[in-house]
């Protein structure tokens, strides 16, 4: 702790706090007598897991420095961790060796064992037969990981195998599926609180660059399945439940309004711009290409009639200001959809509550 940066009164603080201390175990309504602990962290202390992740953090460091593990673009994923619960994933079985004789190495250097009982191997697009140790043992491979909520994906027509683990993955290809994952499961999470961080973190990765093309029919039918399996699984909700129920519950609305908002944004910040070549494209564009012609232009025309927005014609001779117009657009479209699933909610005899 002295090392991460914690000087003078606080670090005399956790260090007083943690000398002499103390603990009793309650069973069965009894209470045993004191027991000193001389290392490691209080079991459910409220300072254990940031205290653990200090300890941790230089061998976390060591991965990120040497680019072991899985990219999503530039974003490291390669090494997410929950208190003492750790998830390798790689690209290449070879590089999850490497990683797992690393962090072996680092265990050994600090004294404390790592358990292969409790770590399990999930695997993703990859037929050869593979095998994978930790402290010179064979580590078994499984369908899913329970500390960190992650299992393979059986119903994928491809036939792949997921590659996700407690401590190890490897993965031939990741998918974003693997950041949503550790929100899914028995985890004592809140829904609303995992569908914030989805929000958050997820969804701007998940739409990346998805604002300036057309997207066809059949890959925004893959999203919202996504999406909308995604919402379920965190509020533990059978597949099968009303879409509307899910999105309501949560208060979020379905990704293509998600997709929409982007759109609308994106034009609105070209046409701001008097200068710039992509502001004569829309006015060119919109004046004379149909929706037909598979233009982006139009498409954002089409968008905005959706919504009963302002046309983007009329938009160009007297650009909105940017917070003007971004808070009218996710209000418009929130509360279009917000609307929409409360009707299709009230057709549904099972929701009627």
């Amino acid at each position: 702790m002295y090392n991460f940066g914690l000087h003078g009164d606080n670090w005399l603080f956790f260090k007083n706090w943690y000398e002499e201390v103390t603990s009793k175990i309650k069973w069965n309504g009894n209470i045993s007598r004191p027991i000193q602990e001389q290392q490691g962290v209080r079991q459910g202390g409220v300072w254990s897991p940031t205290a653990y992740k200090i300890f941790i953090n230089k061998l976390l460091k060591t991965f990120e420095k040497n680019q072991l593990g899985a990219y999503i673009g530039c974003t490291y994923c390669g090494i997410p961790t929950v208190a003492d619960d750790v998830t390798f994933i790689s690209k290449s079985p070879t590089e999850l060796q490497t990683m797992l004789d690393i962090q072996a190495y680092y265990a050994n250097k600090q004294r404390y064992l790592l358990s292969e009982q409790k770590s399990t191997i999930l695997v993703l697009n990859d037929k050869e037969n593979r095998s994978w140790s930790l402290n010179n043992k064979d580590l078994s491979t499984s369908e899913s990981a329970v500390h960190l909520g992650i299992e393979r994906d059986s119903t994928s027509k491809s036939g792949s195998k997921e590659v996700i683990c407690k401590r190890v993955i490897t993965a031939r290809k990741t998918t974003y599926s693997l950041m949503g994952a550790g929100l899914h499961g028995l985890n004592g999470v809140n829904p609303h609180v995992s569908a914030h961080l989805i929000q958050i973190y997820v969804i701007p990765r998940l739409l990346y660059g998805l604002d300036v093309i057309n997207i066809s029919r059949n890959d925004m039918e893959k999203l919202e399945v996504y999406h909308r399996k995604l919402m379920k699984q965190i509020q533990h909700l059978p597949i099968r439940s009303a879409n509307s129920a899910s999105l309501l519950l949560l208060g979020r609305i379905p990704i293509i309004g998600e997709i929409h908002k982007k759109i609308l944004k994106t034009f609105g910040n070209i046409i701001r711009n008097d200068e710039s070549v992509e502001k004569d494209i829309a006015i060119r564009q919109l004046a004379m290409k149909s929706i037909s012609s598979g233009s982006w232009f139009p498409k954002v025309a089409e968008i905005a009639d959706q919504y009963n927005l302002p046309s983007p014609h009329d938009l160009i001779d007297n650009p909105p200001i940017k917070e003007t117009w971004n808070k009218l657009v996710n209000q418009t479209i929130s509360s279009h959809f917000i609307l929409t699933l409360q009707q299709e909610a009230e057709n549904k005899s099972t929701l009627k509550y």
